[in-house]
């Protein structure tokens, strides 16, 4: 799973980074979600959403694209 999440732009184009963490878990696959290029609307739209069904926030990255805000954030079922 998703331990760090970073962005940035590279000749003008949105990229990633992430370090993944191995975990025994069995099935925490299903409890991980990622999402990107959200706008500031989109996001907190998305958390909105996250957060009623139980996930919280484990990494978030703000990124300039097109010359405006977006982010891309993980969210995990505690």
């Amino acid at each position: 799973r998703v331990a760090y999440l970073s962005a940035y732009n590279h000749s003008g184009e949105a990229r990633f980074s992430a370090i993944f963490q191995h975990t025994n878990i069995e099935g925490n696959e299903a409890t991980t979600l990622g999402r990107h290029g959200l706008t500031a609307s989109g996001y907190q739209s998305e958390f909105d959403t996250r957060l009623s069904q139980g996930y919280l926030t484990r990494c978030i990255a703000g990124y300039s694209a097109g010359g405006s805000a977006h982010f891309a954030a993980i969210w995990r079922k505690a």
